[in-house]
């Protein structure tokens, strides 16, 4: 579904991505993890047309994407959420919503009626009509993965969804994440640092560190790794071995 090839992102002397390879297969839910200052919101920024790439190209469901705009890449299917949710504080959640709904609608109605659909899908049916600045910060998380969900993506990029809850609420929006590609079929990239989550829940994981692509492939592989088992823990705990190491990846 999504394909990467050498992607480059350079800021000045600093190269944030530095030839990097991925694929995103369809109906995955796929992690991509790496330490502080890896890459991993630069590579979503790239792949949503914030970023122009400097070298490389990508492609979703086989075609490019890497000269297109914000809009034009939402509108072929990905969408996304951020790591630093930025709602409408003025504006209801149910309001929050119908802006996204309205992304390639004319009609006000049809929006709200969306609206509604993905706020209680995700499970905020009694705050509809709160306003964002009286939420919490996992409602509010929730009233982003809504409004990621009211463009119709085919392809949804969630950014630290996790970041900030109690294990209860962990859970509760690993439950919601489930349910999307379940029920809806939608494929997904998530970035996270609760490493015990991503384990669990993906069928890949790609990491990066240094803005290189480090390894990819199943959740036990990649715990295995002992290039990743050197960025997390250090060289002389990687060397200590690979099981001991690999456990403390994991959790």
């Amino acid at each position: 579904m999504l394909e990467g090839k050498g992607i480059v992102k350079r800021f000045g002397g600093l190269v944030a991505l530095d030839a990097v390879d991925f694929t995103v297969q369809k109906g995955t839910i796929t992690g991509l993890i790496g330490p502080n200052g890896s890459g991993k919101t630069t590579l979503f920024n790239v792949i949503t047309g914030f970023y122009r790439l400097d070298e490389g190209h990508l492609f979703f469901m086989e075609k490019s994407i890497e000269r297109k705009s914000p809009h034009e890449i939402a509108k072929m299917g990905i969408g996304r959420t951020f790591q630093i949710v930025k709602p409408f504080l003025s504006m209801t959640a149910e309001e929050n919503v119908a802006v996204a709904s309205l992304f390639g609608r004319e009609k006000h109605g049809e929006a709200y009626r969306d609206a509604r659909k993905w706020i209680d899908f995700c499970g905020l049916e009694h705050k509809r009509n709160i306003l964002a600045s009286e939420l919490t910060l996992v409602e509010v998380k929730r009233v982003e993965m809504a409004r990621a969900l009211a463009i119709k993506p085919e392809l949804l990029l969630l950014d630290e969804p996790l970041a900030g809850l109690n294990p209860v609420e962990v859970n509760e929006a690993l439950a919601i994440i489930q349910k999307i590609r379940s029920d809806l079929g939608i494929t997904i990239v998530i970035i996270e640092h609760v490493i015990s989550a991503i384990m669990r829940t993906c069928d890949e994981v790609i990491v990066l560190h240094h803005g290189a692509k480090i390894a990819q492939g199943s959740p036990q592989e990649v715990a295995n790794s002992p290039a990743v088992m050197e960025a997390y823990l250090g060289r002389a705990f990687a060397r200590s071995g690979s099981m001991n190491a690999s456990a403390h990846v994991s959790s």
